[in-house]
């Protein structure tokens, strides 16, 4: 359980197990309608170990990567929040095409480390 903690990476954000590719040490973060074997533990880390399913309760503040979606995922006390998207410069009566492509390259660099969804 601690190195699956530790490690601050889920493989995504589901809300059914049962079709899941499971081995142990594998962590998820269960949806807010989750079915089966996690009936009744939305919004907990769900860790799959020897024994079966471990639940944990996520506390504010704690961060997961979500290797799914590429993104940080933060528990923000009562939900899992992915990161937000945004949008590449537009628009503007001026046009000044370094300070845009500056801004493109500052927006391409937080998606790759999951800081902003890359959709």
């Amino acid at each position: 359980m601690i190195d699956a903690l530790l490690s601050g990476c889920t493989e995504s954000k589901v809300s059914d197990p049962a079709t899941l590719d499971l081995a142990e040490g594998r962590v998820w973060i269960v949806d807010e309608a989750p079915v089966g074997a996690w009936a009744g533990r939305a919004g907990t880390i769900a860790v799959f170990t020897a024994g079966g399913w471990r639940f944990v309760t996520p506390v504010a503040g704690m961060r997961m990567y979500d290797r799914d979606r590429a993104i940080v995922r933060i528990f923000d006390g009562g939900a899992w929040r992915g990161a937000t998207s945004a949008a590449e410069p537009t628009g503007g009566t001026v046009i000044d095409l370094e300070a845009r492509n500056a801004l493109s390259a500052v927006l391409m660099a937080l998606r790759q480390f999951g800081l902003l969804d890359a959709t």
